[in-house]
């Protein structure tokens, strides 16, 4: 299966793009991420964008000059994040949510916060994609919202304070 709105770039690293190809990356990923990753994209437009803004949801951004290269699939010798994170087992993702104003094109990040509050409503109201995310991670000076879907009953909520 391949994510309908996502490129294999945004949720690959370079390298290991480069070494293992498009078909091993897409095999790679979990099914219910991808899932998940698609329901929010086309929620994200109607949430987010309320008919006035275009919605970017960026994970990797190195093909466009970006310095994220593991907010997707992590190798096992990837040194960023947790030494037995869920990424490295294709089950995890690292986004962030844009508001692109259509006029003026000014670009506004969707705090992490209001991003988790969202998708933890959806899973509340038994949306099947959404029923993928198992955890969660908020806290102080994160810029991103985490979510990954390791074996687990319920919702995990990991608190960070990265100030």
């Amino acid at each position: 299966m391949r994510a309908q709105h996502y490129a294999i770039e945004e949720l690959m690293p370079p390298c290991i793009l480069a070494a293992k190809g498009e078909a091993w990356c897409w095999q790679r990923l979990n099914r219910g991420l991808l899932l998940f990753l698609d329901q929010l994209w086309q929620d994200a437009q109607i949430q987010f964008g309320a008919g006035k803004h275009k919605v970017v949801i960026e994970i990797n951004n190195w093909k466009w000059g970006g310095a994220r290269k593991y907010s997707g699939w992590r190798p096992a010798d990837c040194t960023e994040g947790a030494e037995y994170s869920y990424h490295k087992d294709g089950n995890a993702v690292d986004l962030r949510i844009y508001r692109i104003d259509k006029n003026s094109g000014k670009r506004t990040q969707i705090p992490p916060n209001d991003v988790n509050q969202y998708v933890l409503r959806q899973r509340d109201m038994q949306r099947p994609a959404y029923q993928w995310v198992r955890c969660y991670e908020s806290g102080n000076g994160m810029t991103w919202s985490h979510y990954d879907g390791r074996n687990y009953d319920g919702v995990l909520h990991i608190p960070l304070n990265l100030r």
